[in-house]
Order: structure tokens, then C-alpha cells, then sequence
């Protein structure tokens, strides 16, 4: 089982500056904190908290180490860096295919270069978890970026966009030859004002 964690809120998402590696806003800090809290608190039955975490990836940028830091201390875990796990560098939503009408065929050679390299980057990345959690279960602490697109990959379709929100998990699983996709976002451990893209 592959869990993707987007990290909390950033400072970079409320200013919108060009300062892709922010920081977490005191919301971003507190939205993980109630993961970790309803984590312990055994309030994730039916929720994709319920799996125990063998292994635990994180992306190198300081969004995702300061959310991974939460996650270590409560679940005496070590997150591993992965370079891969990275957010993209331009915004991909701008750089996706683009189809005249919703059920033209997809052609994925109709998006940008940069996001073509930044997809085999994130499928390279992918591929590289899914063989780390054949006997484990792997928690990777993101970006809406990576998870965006590794949801088009397994899907097939780079003319989809999803919202993402920040400190939900989004659970796949590759069983029985096929892709699973358990929860998508989920955010449960989030009170209304608590909730952010």
C-alpha cells in the first residue's frame, strides 16, 4: 500500500511569490498536527490511517521536511529524502494536454516538455516506491504536483486535474494486476476551517 501526503500549507500558496521551497504557515503546521493527533487518538477505522507504516519517504523541500518531522516524532519513523518526490518548478496545471472536447483521445504529446520531463520523473519516482512497499506499507510526505500527476499516470490521462488538499492522503494500491485507488484526499482529519488547497 502507497500513501501520498501533501504536505500542510505553505507560505508560498498565500503570498504566491516565487519562493517555491516556503515554509509551512502556522495553518500548514497545525493541519498536520491533527493528522498525527487523530492518527494516535485510533480514530482512523475506516480511514486510510488504519495501515501501520513501515517505511517513510519524504520530498527534500521544506514544506515536506517540516511535515515529515511531525510524522517522525509520532510514529518513530525516519523519513528517507527522495529527490523525486519533489514539487515541479513551473505550475503544471498550464502545462497539461489539452483536449477541443471531453472525450477527444488523449495525447499526451500535446503537453509541455517541462511537464513531459517532470512526469518521467514522477513515473520513474513511482515505480521506485511501489517495488519499496511490496512488503510494507509506505508513507511518502509530497506535493499536489507529484500526486496530480501520478494519479494521470496510473489513470492514462494527462487531460485530468484534481484537487489536491493539503495535508490529505490519497491511498493506492497495485493488487490482483491492477491499481487500486482507495481514497482520494482525504482529509478527514480536518475540522471545516481547517481545510485548505
Amino acid at each position: 500500500m502507497l500513501l501520498l501526503l501533501r504536505h500542510g500549507q505553505a507560505e508560498w500558496q498565500i503570498k504566491r511569490n516565487h519562493d517555491m521551497d516556503s515554509q509551512l504557515t502556522p495553518l500548514g503546521h497545525k493541519q498536520i498536527q491533527s493528522l498525527v493527533q487523530f492518527w494516535h487518538n485510533g480514530d482512523c477505522r475506516q480511514t486510510p490511517c488504519d495501515e501501520p507504516i513501515g517505511r517513510m519517504f519524504g520530498s527534500p523541500m521544506l514544506r515536506a521536511q517540516q511535515s515529515a518531522q511531525y510524522l517522525e516524532k509520532g510514529f518513530s519513523l525516519t523519513s528517507e529524502k527522495c529527490n523525486g518526490l519533489s514539487e515541479a518548478q513551473f505550475y503544471v496545471g498550464d502545462n497539461l494536454t489539452k483536449k477541443p472536447e471531453p472525450f477527444a483521445p488523449n495525447n499526451v504529446e500535446d503537453a509541455s516538455e517541462k511537464y513531459l520531463n517532470f512526469r518521467k520523473d514522477v513515473e520513474e519516482t513511482l515505480r521506485a516506491l511501489s517495488s519499496a512497499c511490496q512488503n510494507n506499507n509506505l508513507l511518502a510526505v509530497t506535493h499536489g504536483g507529484f500526486i496530480k500527476t501520478a494519479l494521470r499516470i496510473l489513470f492514462g490521462n494527462d487531460a485530468i486535474d484534481f484537487s489536491i488538499a493539503n495535508a490529505s492522503l490519497t491511498r493506492i494500491e497495485w493488487r490482483k494486476n491492477r491499481w487500486h485507488l482507495h481514497d482520494l484526499g482525504w482529509d478527514g482529519h480536518l475540522q471545516p476551517e481547517e481545510r485548505s488547497l
